[in-house]
């Protein structure tokens, strides 16, 4: 089994702690005498271990700066299987749950918040847990921890820490570890330090049983006490009903925003160049757009809704001449599949989850969890889908891909093909500010600050 799951060596940081704390909770550690003797009652220990529950609390420094909190519920079987929950900070109600063999060997994981309409099958390089945390650890498998601590043994001076509560282990330009067991007036904890002592990574037990007797139904995905929407075998799963809900009840959220566009769409069999557009919208329909680069620098459009004509004028030697276009005009075609005003996100939405919601009722899309992908600086969940006889059963593309910001469960990027896998649109969404207060003159042709 990798070692890059972050939360396994979680799981055997609190085990190993805990242990320590009903094998020994006053022990003095000298130099080199009773270091061994701790470390053979902790082995000893091991023999009778099966599993166990506990809270894990983590915190560590990240450019320099300590993080907040962050806390973690776990389950865990002995070099078996693990049920992770997120109770708080920006990770909240993520779920993990791992078992050995299961789901090709890889975690099922389900996001909180706007993203709890899916899991999906996370390998053990992937980064969606990976990249929340400063590094992996090395505890993985129960039968290691002794290896672990060997190792620690090895780096540097051993000694007992000034309170005779736990070890210390000096390791020379390395920092410090210090390994706290419980007195019944602090929680076990392992802690990380630089050279000048200063803490990098600190991780306290809480709550710990060890040996409760856990059962099959601890590490199901069905448990009913667990917020997976679904399992599939495909490696991502979306309930479609809550995809709907979800995404709905966060775009209901939103009353205006502004943000950036970058797209490109093969018009006439021919692939455009990337164009990007500085957008303003207000709920209903009120649309702003503004050309800041190349191929079209300049142009600005405006649309009020309700109306059948949008006003728009062209960059350079072109400005001076303001026109009203029809929302179907044969000149607005030449630069684009779609009416303006479905470049809103809105639009992107109603597409998403009308062709997964009827193919997943249907039967008729197969799905792909491509991992996380950075975009306009935020974490964003990517999801391929294939819609078969796509134009027989009213699909709007054969192959799509879309990515979900995992703070908001919006759209902010849209990868159509199609029949050939012939790239048909690519739309990508950034910097987006929402509930801004845009106000009338926002969408009036007159503001100054618009050249129309």
């Amino acid at each position: 089994m990798n070692k890059k799951l972050i939360i396994v060596g979680c799981t055997f940081i609190v085990v190993l702690s805990g242990a320590i704390f009903f094998l020994a909770p006053s022990v003095t550690v000298g130099q080199d005498s009773k270091a061994p003797v701790m470390y053979q009652k902790f082995r000893q220990m091991m023999t009778n271990y099966k599993d166990a529950t506990y809270t894990l609390s983590i915190q560590f420094s990240m450019k320099g700066k300590m993080q907040p909190k962050e806390t973690i519920q776990i389950k865990a079987a002995k070099a078996a299987a693990f049920y992770c929950k997120w109770v708080s900070n920006k990770n909240k109600d993520r779920e993990l749950l791992y078992k050995r063999g299961w789901n090709s060997d890889k975690a099922w994981v389900k996001e909180g918040g706007p993203l709890s309409f899916s899991a999906v099958s996370v390998g053990f390089e992937d980064n969606v847990i990976r990249k929340d945390y400063l590094r992996p650890l090395d505890f993985i498998l129960m039968e290691n921890m002794a290896k672990e601590i060997d190792e620690w043994k090895e780096e540097g001076e051993l000694t007992s820490t000034e309170d005779g509560s736990g070890i210390l282990i000096q390791r020379e330009g390395k920092g410090k570890i210090a390994v706290t067991f419980a007195d019944g007036s602090q929680s076990p904890k392992i802690e990380f330090m630089d050279a000048s002592g200063a803490a990098q990574e600190i991780y306290e037990i809480s709550d710990l049983s060890i040996n409760p007797g856990l059962s099959d139904a601890d590490f199901d995905v069905t448990n009913k006490s667990y917020g997976f929407p679904g399992y599939s075998l495909a490696g991502v799963y979306i309930d479609p009903n809550a995809l709907r809900d979800n995404l709905t009840q966060s775009y209901a959220k939103v009353k205006d925003y502004t943000c950036t566009l970058n797209k490109r769409e093969r018009i006439n069999g021919k692939l455009q160049e990337m164009n990007q557009i500085f957008i303003k919208f207000r709920k209903p329909l009120d649309i702003y757009m503004k050309w800041p680069k190349d191929p079209h620098q300049g142009r600005e459009m405006i649309y009020h809704h309700g109306d059948s004509k949008f006003y728009v004028h062209e960059g350079g030697y072109l400005n001076v001449v303001s026109i009203w276009l029809s929302l179907d005009s044969s000149l607005v075609k030449e630069d684009t599949n779609h009416r303006i005003t479905d470049l809103e996100i809105g639009y992107a939405i109603r597409t998403i989850y009308e062709n997964l919601q009827k193919g997943m009722k249907n039967g008729h899309v197969k799905q792909r969890f491509n991992g996380v992908e950075i975009i306009g600086g935020k974490k964003a969940y990517v999801v391929e889908s294939w819609f078969a006889n796509y134009k027989a059963n009213g699909y709007y593309m054969p192959h799509a891909i879309s990515a979900h910001d995992k703070e908001t469960g919006l759209p902010v990027k849209i990868v159509n093909y199609t029949e050939g896998d012939q790239l048909f649109e690519e739309y990508t969404w950034t910097d987006f500010k929402f509930n801004i207060g845009l106000k009338d003159k926002d969408f009036d042709p007159k503001n100054p600050e618009y050249k129309f």
